[in-house]
């Protein structure tokens, strides 16, 4: 997902950059929205919308090999499903979990500015 790296800094213009995130998907939802053109041009037609609800790692280090490694889930979120690129494992290590990541570099999303 793209990050504002300047978030805490209310005054500063936004510069994102890419960052990766790993959680468990805890559902997913399909919104149907009906058409309500008193409240905008653009939604003239009615819409549905596929979001979802992830549970956040809080990945605290890297382990060998660039592994991420966490030991508490953080907050549950809801993302446009189009933010889930993959799924991934976890194997315990200690009192931690590390995240098996098997995707190739070739197969990351990557962005491009909107011109």
């Amino acid at each position: 997902m793209l990050v504002d790296k300047h978030a805490n800094r209310r005054n500063r213009p936004p510069e994102y950059v890419q960052e990766s995130f790993y959680g468990q998907l805890l559902h997913i939802l399909v919104v149907h929205l009906p058409a309500a053109l008193e409240l905008h041009p653009r939604l003239s037609k009615s819409s549905t919308y596929l979001l979802a609800a992830v549970h956040q790692c809080e990945v605290t280090q890297k382990g060998p090999l660039k592994t991420p490694i966490y030991s508490k889930m953080g907050r549950t979120e809801v993302v446009d499903i189009n933010c889930v690129q993959c799924l991934v494992g976890r194997v315990r290590v200690g009192r931690d979990w590390a995240i098996i990541d098997r995707t190739s570099h070739v197969q990351q999303s990557g962005h491009v500015q909107d011109e």
